[in-house]
C-alpha cells in the first residue's frame, strides 16, 4: 500500500512539476485600475513566454500578462506585495490571477499530498 501510494505521489509530481516551471501562458485575465466582474480576457502574445500577474495597491488594481523576462515588473511586484495595502503575485497557469494566489496546481497538489499521508 505505500509502494502504491509513493508511485502515486511520484506519478502527479511529475505531471505538475512541467506546469511550475514552464510559464507560457496563453492568457490572462485583463483590468487596468479597476477591476469589476465579469473580468476581460487578455490573450498574451504567441512570441516569447509569458506569465499573468495581479497588483493591487490601495485601490489602484491591474491585471494582465507580463514577460517572463521582466524582472522590474517582478521587483515592482515584490515592492508592492511588501507595502501596507499592497498585494501582487504572477502566476503560471491560464487565468491564474483572478482573485486567489494560489494556482489550481498547488491547491491540487496539497489536497493529494494530504489524502495520501492519511493513506499511510
Amino acid at each position: 500500500m505505500k509502494v502504491c501510494s509513493a508511485v502515486l505521489l511520484v506519478a502527479v509530481f511529475a505531471i505538475l512539476y512541467p506546469q511550475s516551471t514552464e510559464a507560457n501562458v496563453s492568457k490572462c485575465y485583463y483590468c487596468m485600475h479597476t477591476c469589476s466582474d465579469p473580468l476581460e480576457v487578455q490573450e498574451c502574445p504567441s512570441y516569447g513566454d509569458w506569465r499573468c500577474i495581479s497588483a493591487k495597491l490601495k485601490d489602484d488594481r491591474v491585471k494582465g500578462c507580463i514577460s517572463s523576462s521582466d524582472s522590474a515588473t517582478k521587483q515592482n511586484c515584490d515592492t508592492i506585495d511588501n507595502a501596507d495595502d499592497g498585494k501582487c503575485f504572477i502566476c503560471d497557469s491560464d487565468l491564474c490571477n483572478s482573485a486567489g494566489v494560489y494556482s489550481a496546481s498547488v491547491v491540487l497538489l496539497s489536497s493529494l499530498f494530504f489524502l495520501l499521508t492519511k493513506l499511510i
